[in-house]
């Protein structure tokens, strides 16, 4: 003789308050997650620019000591002109290896970049990738961020 749970008794039984969701039920679950999701995507989203300029600021901080070096091994002054892209001074010498310009290119918004030198300091003002492209101001000594 077998024995049968209560449920197995009869198997054609109708079980009345079957589980599962109502359809009010799943509605506010869903209205749970879309507020999570807007207030959650606007904070990231915070936070990925602000990650994107603290890139900036490190690449400049780069630049800053690939001119500091290109100083000392030239022994002249800083470039007149740099091209961004080609990573050449005026006279055709190589300032910014490869990778260095790459990190530029991805790091910072290319056109916006100027670069103004004396004879014993230079100016360079970027835009950070960031979604409000972030105004930085390096010297030899000082890195500023304009406009956060």
């Amino acid at each position: 003789m077998s024995t049968l749970s209560p449920l197995n008794e009869n198997p054609q039984r109708i079980v009345s308050g079957a589980a599962g969701f109502t359809l009010i039920e799943l509605l506010i679950v869903v209205a749970i997650i879309a507020v999570l999701a807007a207030i959650s995507i606007p904070t990231y989203q915070n936070f990925v620019d602000k990650a994107k300029i603290a890139v900036a600021q490190e690449t400049l901080t780069t630049v800053r000591n690939t001119l500091v070096d290109y100083v000392v091994d030239t022994s002249s002054a800083y470039p007149a002109t740099i091209n961004f892209t080609t990573g050449l001074d005026d006279q055709g010498r190589t300032v910014f290896q490869q990778p260095l310009r790459e990190q530029i290119s991805r790091d910072l918004f290319l056109p916006s970049i100027s670069y103004s030198r004396n004879f014993s300091n230079f100016t360079i003002t970027a835009q950070a990738n960031d979604k409000n492209h972030t105004v930085l101001l390096l010297t030899e000594g000082t890195l500023i961020i304009q406009g956060n």
